[in-house]
């Protein structure tokens, strides 16, 4: 919601989203283009895009 509200995410974009124990979560909608995951690549640090970095 707060990404919505500062203009970053269209709000027909988004499906849904929630917490659980271990964040939180976000559903959007399907569009062509880079994964999210590569496409931060660079912001996750060290890990990279190697599979620790993905909950291990």
């Amino acid at each position: 919601m707060q990404l919505t509200g500062a203009g970053a995410l269209d709000t027909g974009y988004r499906i849904h989203a929630g917490v659980w124990a271990g964040g939180r979560w976000l559903a959007v909608q399907w569009i062509d283009g880079v994964p999210v995951w590569r496409a931060f690549t660079l912001a996750r640090g060290p890990e990279g895009d190697r599979p620790c970095g993905r909950g291990c």
